[in-house]
Order: structure tokens, then sequence, then C-alpha cells
């Protein structure tokens, strides 16, 4: 019977008629603690009145098991959205101790550890980094709040790259993609086109981004390195055009050299001089750049947009995954990373991961444009 019902809920969450009830969901998700914890005390005051006014007492235990149900939901850590099972903060058993660096750390290891100087490009500033070790998701005994997803913590290798120091912006998207629809106008609602040159190029999809890249590789006298075979998107490694980075290559870059919850630090108060994010920045985007960089010299990664990656999602690392990992071979979703202005502060977090189809578009996804550096060809 179980099964029956188990099976019943899939289908639901995977029917076309769930969308309407993903995308809410999205939003609840998304939404700051107190806007869940103040919506199921007042669903839950409303239904003790309700009680007291009807007076019966199977009335007043029904409400009280619902005002608890409301409590509940709004504590929730992450709700279901684009048909995946729940995804829930875990306390695991104790696990058994991470192993130890096999060499001495990096020079980018250290937090204060300086990016090579950047790399001049025609329509776009990078950062180049110089590559390293590190250490790469989260270990639950050290992050209360950590994800399943976002585990097991190992150790990664990531070859040199260069990364943008912002997300791409609107000017930038106009100037590269003038035969193009501007993805923002359609089908999300912008009420912040003035002067917005410097906003990010948000309502992107997947597929979208990984247009920009091959148009601005062709504009820089790049090679592209995306190609479709069918139905299928293949990335060439070698060519010197822009991409999206892997899911490593993001956590790497947004860290910076810290080991930390966040690149600033373990304590989230810091958060208001380092990103946009739910509290502070009134629910719009900004323009890029605004907030204090990370220790690499790049702005907004935890914050004002989230970012695509190149790696389908899979709900857990693999952990034999090390050197340089780009994600499981196929899949359904594509991983998204950082946080934004919609986004509450557990969501800014290095380690954060998420999800989405490749054809979501939403106001708050962007992306960022990696590649490697000309002078290793």
């Amino acid at each position: 019977m179980l099964t029956t019902f188990t099976a019943r809920v899939d289908r639901l969450l995977r029917s076309p008629r769930a969308t309407a009830l993903q995308a809410l969901a999205q939003r609840l998700d998304a939404s700051p603690d107190w806007f869940g914890y103040g919506s199921g005390a007042l669903l839950g005051l409303a239904l003790a009145w309700g009680a007291l006014a009807l007076g019966t007492g199977a009335t007043l235990v029904l409400t009280a098991g619902l005002m608890l149900l409301a409590l509940g939901l709004a504590a929730r850590p992450r709700l279901v959205a684009d048909g995946l099972p729940v995804r829930r903060t875990i306390t695991l058993p104790l696990l058994p101790p991470l192993p130890a660096m096999t060499e001495p750390p990096d020079a980018d290891q250290s937090a204060a550890a300086a990016p090579l100087p950047s790399d001049p490009d025609p329509f776009i500033t990078l950062v180049t980094l110089p590559g390293g070790t590190f250490r790469m998701g989260s270990d639950p005994r050290l992050d209360s709040t950590a994800y399943a997803d976002e585990q097991p913590p190992r150790l990664v290798r990531i070859s040199p790259f260069a990364i943008a120091r912002t997300p791409v912006t609107r000017g930038l998207w106009r100037q590269v993609m003038a035969e193009a629809a501007e993805p923002w106008r359609r089908p999300v609602p912008d009420t912040w086109s003035a002067g917005d040159e410097t906003l990010p190029a948000t309502g992107t999809d997947w597929f979208a981004a990984v247009a920009f890249c091959n148009a601005l590789s062709i504009r820089s006298g790049r090679s592209p390195c995306y190609r479709v075979a069918g139905d299928t998107w293949i990335c060439d490694w070698q060519a010197d055009g822009y991409r999206l980075p892997t899911e490593a290559e993001w956590e790497y870059a947004c860290r910076g050299g810290t080991t930390t919850r966040w690149f600033w630090g373990d304590n989230e108060s810091g958060a208001d001089a380092h990103a946009w994010y739910s509290r502070n920045a009134g629910g719009r985007l900004h323009p890029v750049g605004e907030k204090t960089a990370n220790p690499f010299g790049l702005h907004d990664l935890a914050g004002n947009c989230r970012e695509w990656c190149w790696d389908w999602y899979a709900d857990s690392y693999d952990a034999a995954a090390t050197d340089d990992p780009r994600g499981p071979e196929e899949g359904r979703l594509r991983a998204v990373r950082g946080g934004s202005f919609y986004f509450a502060r557990r969501y800014l977090r290095s380690a954060s991961r998420d999800w989405r189809a490749p054809t979501s578009r939403t106001v708050y996804l962007g992306f960022r444009c990696v590649r490697s550096p000309r002078r290793m060809r």
C-alpha cells in the first residue's frame, strides 16, 4: 500500500500539472526564515481562533494538529523542487576522520593568497587562478546546516583556469548577442530596465548560457568549447574558448583559498558586506561588483544572482572523482551554484548546491564564464 501511494505521489510530482506547485515550492524554499515561521504562526493562530469559535473538542484537537503541521512546514530546511525528492538537513553519525592532505597546501590554499594578474580579454575581465588542491563539499561534523548533496567532502585537484570577475551583465549580453532576444524581458517580469547595463543577465536558461559562451569565443577569436550531437551537448575541454565552470571550479573560485562555511568566515553576519541576499537586497537585482570581493578578487559569487554550472546534478558527490571532476555523464537537471537577492544566508555558503531543469528561466539565475588561460596553450 505504501509503495502504491509513493508511486502515485511520484507520478503527480512529475506530471505537467505539478509545474505550478513546483514553482510555488521553489519560491517558498527561497523565502527568508522569518517568512516561513511567521506564515506558519499566523496560520496556526487563525485555525486556533476558528476552533475556539466553534467550541468543539474534536475541532480543537484537529486545529492543534494542523498548527503543529504548519509550524513544522515553516521550519523546513528545503521543499520539493523540480519533481525531486525532499532534500533535508540531516544529522549523520560520526564519520571517520577525513583523509589527510597528501601534499602541503598550494599557495592558493591561504585566504591571504593573491590571484595571478588578470588576463586581458577584449570583452570580459578575467582573473587567472593558479589551480591547486582544496577540500570540496561540507563536513556535517563542522557545518550543522550542510545538506546531504554537499557530501562526501573530499580533496579535489583543480587545473589552472581563468574566471570572470563578475557574472555576465546585460550590457555584455547585448554586445555579444545583438541578434538574440533579451532573456530577462520574457517570461519573467522586469522592473529594473532603466540603466540596467551592469545588472546580471538573468532569465537565461542553460542552453542560452552555453550559446553565449560560444558566441563570445567567436567574437574574441577563440575556439568554441561547445557543440551538439543529436540531443547531447559536448564540451571540448582543450578548446581555448569560453565555457561554464564545473561545480568544482566554481566552488574552488568561490572559496578563494578559505575553508570556512562562507568565504568571509564562519559567522553569517558578514553577509551584508559581501553579498546581496534576501535581507539586504530589497527584492531586486543590483549592479555587479558592488559588494566586497572574495580573496581571489571575484564578486557576486555568494549573492545577487545564482549561476549555471556545466555539470549534471547528482544528489551526492562521487568520492573517487578527485582530479578536475566534471559531474555525471548524463542527467535530467543541471547544477546551480551561489546565492541570490532572493535567498537567505544559508544558501550563500561556498558549498551550497542546487539544481534546475536546463530550460529553467528565473529572474535570480544567471551565469559567468571561465576558460583555460591563453598563456597555457
